[in-house]
């Protein structure tokens, strides 16, 4: 009785292992397929980031769900014409500060104390670029979210 007990209890951890293996190797494929994922994701935003930084008057962003992926150009609001509008002011770094300028993109606007090196790593391509912002309200929420 007590070697059937035994073999039976190694039976059941032998498939318990068994089971976990599986489970292993199963969600090791999931990671895999997400991070070939992630990774089409980042070539495709750094392909966008390449795009802003040629035009830096431009905002591009992907449209997938009106355009089924394709690129469209966003341009800020207040022309009446979303393809037609230019930014109001251009965020800019100076002196490793953060800086807003006016729509010419060089007559200073406002000074702040917010060091481009601490904010992440994308938003500072994009300022050292010459991130462009449509409205002073998008301008405000932007300050008031990286200051302090």
């Amino acid at each position: 009785m007590a070697k059937r007990l035994l073999a039976a209890m190694a039976g059941i951890a032998f498939l318990m292992t068994l089971a976990y293996y599986s489970g292993s190797l199963r969600s090791e494929r999931a990671m895999e397929q997400e991070k070939e994922r992630l990774l089409a994701q980042i070539e495709s935003l750094e392909l966008l980031t390449k795009e802003q930084a040629a035009a830096p008057g431009d905002s591009v962003q992907a449209d997938t769900a009106a355009s089924g992926g394709e690129k469209t150009q966003m341009k800020p609001e207040g022309t009446g014409s979303e393809e037609s509008a230019e930014f109001r002011f251009f965020i800019k770094e100076a002196d490793g500060l953060v800086n807003i300028y006016r729509e010419d993109g060089t007559t200073l606007y406002e000074t702040t104390d917010i060091p481009v090196s601490l904010l992440p790593e994308a938003l500072c391509r994009e300022i050292r670029a010459g991130k462009g912002v449509a409205t002073e309200q998008e301008l405000y929420d932007f300050l008031e979210n990286y200051s302090s």
